[in-house]
């Protein structure tokens, strides 16, 4: 007798798809739940075998002394620009070394922009996101306990800039093309104050938030030399000006101009944890740090050749960090701050980003405005873009020191843009792409 194999029935790849996603949001949740009741003594020496065994939680599995050797488990290298990418699915990792202090629990994934991110933000409760876009759209949502959209902010003139007020965590800064600061309410998804900036610089590139949030600080650059969003020109020698802004009951009032550039305008802008020093990063690659309590320069350095795209402090405030078009990493000690400790990191850690395609295609980016490092919040550890990944080092100031420990892959195209804020005992990495996409990657740190 003959069997005549029988066909399986038509897939039907939404119900597929909506069987996966629930999978890892249930996954998700019972990892959650597993490391929260996880004590603090058991966590600086983790027990994957004992303490995480739950039926449904898939356990790293041993690997083989030589991995490369193992036909059942796939060499996962970093991803190449031209190279397909990892899927951007919830998934386990392998360590980049065995003292990885760091384990992702989860990715979920954002996909509501049409174009590159610009900026992404956390709000002080590391609860919403705001994330700006290429077009000048911005979009406010939550990624727990799956990505959802709360609110599309547009505006006549495209959005430049974004920030969060540091103490009313649904109140959003945002600044455009044509000189408006915004203050907009995520929770009644109103629009509370609009001003407009005066004079010849109403590109408003930056904006950053003071920690006690009764002011903020917006960079602004002429429009000479931009057609839209785009420089037409090379050239970095736009005119341009830096501005407190007084916040008083949801309205804006210009406090005063701090530094006005004739031949050249900040790119970047940070303020230290306890508000007393304000940074700078220029398209000359100087480093200013300001005195908010009295605006005097009280350090002013040469720190790059060409744009310097990214300024923040260490967690203990007796640092400036600089990154800039040139690659280099630097860190200067605002005690004695004659020579800039160079530390280590990868190449093209501040661009330009590059992808290419078949047929010879090629698009590259500079750098727009986002974070190219952040620091973890307790400032052990930053966070970095490396191509289509975003690399996490450990960071020593104190003897000029960076080892790498973990590579959070996900991306199709390059990362432009990072932020990395915590809650409880998980950590969340925020990174956007030059395709539009945002992942938010969970981690559990296993030493705190």
């Amino acid at each position: 007798m003959v069997h005549t194999p029988v066909e399986p029935p038509p897939s039907d790849n939404n119900v597929m798809q909506r069987s996966k996603k629930s999978g890892y949001h249930n996954q998700k949740r019972e990892l959650l739940r597993i490391s929260r009741s996880i004590e603090t003594d058991h966590l600086s020496k983790p027990n994957l075998k004992s303490d995480i065994q739950p039926s449904n939680v898939s356990v790293i599995p041993s690997l083989p002394k030589d991995i490369k050797e193992s036909k059942s488990i796939p060499l996962l290298g970093k991803p190449e620009l031209n190279s397909t990418p990892i899927s951007s699915s919830k998934q386990w990792l392998p360590n980049e070394n065995a003292e990885d202090p760091f384990l992702i629990l989860s990715k979920d994934e954002y996909h509501e922009h049409h174009s590159s991110i610009m900026q992404c933000r956390f709000n002080s409760q590391g609860t919403s996101i705001a994330s700006c876009d290429k077009d000048g759209t911005v979009k406010v949502w939550k990624f727990e306990p799956s990505p959802v959209t709360i609110a599309t902010v547009i505006s006549r003139s495209p959005f430049l800039s974004v920030d969060w007020h540091k103490t009313a965590s649904d109140l959003l800064i945002l600044g455009t093309s044509q000189g408006v600061i915004k203050l907009f309410d995520t929770s009644s998804k109103l629009d509370q104050f609009d001003t407009i900036i005066p004079g010849n610089c109403p590109r408003i590139t930056q904006l950053a938030c003071h920690p006690n949030g009764a002011t903020f600080a917006t960079s602004c650059v002429s429009n000479l030399g931009y057609e839209g969003l785009r420089l037409n020109n090379s050239s970095p020698s736009n005119p341009g000006r830096v501005q407190i802004w007084n916040i008083n009951e949801s309205q804006i009032t210009l406090e005063s101009s701090i530094l006005e550039c004739n031949d050249r305008h900040i790119e970047c802008l940070a303020y230290s944890e306890n508000g007393i020093c304000l940074a700078t990063g220029d398209t000359n690659g100087l480093l200013t740090v300001l005195d908010t309590r009295t605006y005097k320069v009280i350090l002013s350095r040469e720190a790059h050749k060409g744009p310097i795209y990214t300024v923040q402090f260490s967690k203990d405030e007796k640092f400036v960090l600089t990154l800039g078009a040139d690659g280099k990493f630097c860190a200067w000690n605002l005690a004695s701050p004659i020579e800039p400790i160079n530390l280590p990191i990868h190449a093209l850690a501040g661009g330009p980003f590059e992808v290419t395609g078949f047929g010879g295609y090629k698009q590259v980016q500079q750098p727009g405005g986002g974070k190219l490092f952040t620091f973890e919040p307790n400032g052990s550890h930053v966070l970095t873009c490396d191509g289509t990944s975003a690399v996490i080092y450990d960071v020593n100031l104190s003897n000029a020191s960076m080892s790498k420990v973990l590579t959070l892959v996900g991306h199709r195209s390059p990362v432009l843009s990072l932020e990395w804020t915590s809650s409880s005992k998980c950590g969340y990495c925020l990174t956007g792409s030059m395709d539009g996409r945002l992942l938010v990657t969970t981690l559990l740190n296993k030493l705190s």
